[in-house]
């Protein structure tokens, strides 16, 4: 009979045994995955450089383009705006520059200027809706009456800011000049809009908006529909960064609505000078009658008219 103490040696020298294998083949193990980690990181260190390569290249380029944009802009906006008036609204969020640069170039493209309203963000806030309908429908112009199909504040507001300040080309606006000032000072003190100046009717309206803060998934689909409620009355090109272009934000939402997509235009990268040229052409090319969506976002057809 083998004694117990033969059999307790024998184990122990087996469990020694699996022990030192298993340390010899973790440690071969693990200079492997060392040796791997580092290839795999110097290969990553190699794909990084080249990625910012490609950036900085790309951006060169987009310098060079919009530093040639903006010297040859006169000859690019010849006459594509003269004599056309224009109404710049700009949306909550809007970038300032945006805006101004975006006038520059309707300015230079022959168009004059009359007036720039701002959008507070109480016309997104759902709380204020209630208000703001009841501000609008209180404050046409006598004879005027709003789209049926206009029910939410943005279509509403659009309806009656298109109707007051809009009118197809060779046609006059609706009411009267004490009219209009009723409705801009009605929705400046309710807190709706500001604006600079004087805003006298024109045939056209540029909307620039941006990639909005949403409360409430609603935000972006109010601007939209601001700008077709102005459309129903002159000519409008809806003008934002790239950004604006994605999600549930105004361009976007233009963009995936048929009846929105034909009635306004659209310019999703008007945070560069390419993008301000563009929305100049966009809306001569509007006052004739034709509609497109330019830029580098989704859905866009080209980056500029005639690219």
């Amino acid at each position: 009979m083998i004694p117990l103490r033969y059999h307790a040696v024998s184990l122990v020298a087996v469990f020694l045994a699996l022990a030192l294998g298993l340390v010899l083949g973790s440690t071969t193990l693990a200079d492997r995955v060392v040796q791997n980690l580092r290839s795999d990181r110097s290969g990553l260190t190699e794909q990084a450089e080249a990625l910012e390569a490609e950036r900085d290249t790309a951006l060169n380029e987009l310098d060079a383009a919009s530093e040639f944009t903006v010297t040859y802009a006169d000859r690019l906006l010849d006459g594509e705006l003269r004599d056309q008036a224009v109404v710049v609204f700009a949306a909550p969020g809007a970038d300032p520059d945006d805006v101004t640069g975006v006038q520059d170039m309707l300015t230079r493209a022959g168009g004059s200027i009359h007036g720039t309203v701002t959008l507070t963000e109480a016309f997104t806030d759902v709380a204020e809706a209630e208000r703001l309908r009841g501000l609008v429908t209180n404050s046409l112009p006598a004879g005027a009456q709003l789209d049926t199909g206009a029910t939410d504040q943005g279509s509403m507001t659009g309806d009656l800011l298109g109707t007051a300040f809009l009118h197809a080309q060779g046609e006059g606006p609706q009411g009267t000049d004490e009219e209009r000032q009723v409705i801009l000072d009605v929705l400046s003190s309710g807190g709706f809009i500001s604006h600079e100046g004087a805003v006298t009717p024109a045939a056209s309206a540029v909307v620039v908006t941006a990639a909005l803060q949403d409360r409430d998934g609603n935000d972006g689909a109010f601007v939209a529909r601001f700008a077709a409620g102005l459309a129903g009355h002159g000519a409008v090109v809806a003008a934002g960064a790239t950004e604006s272009a994605n999600g549930n934000h105004a361009l976007a939402v233009i963009r995936s609505e048929t009846s929105m997509a034909s009635a306004v235009s659209t310019v999703d990268n008007a945070g560069t000078a390419t993008g301000r040229v563009t929305v100049a052409l966009a809306l001569a090319e509007r006052l004739r009658g034709d509609s497109a969506h330019y830029g580098t976002g989704p859905r866009a057809a080209a980056v500029t008219r005639g690219a």
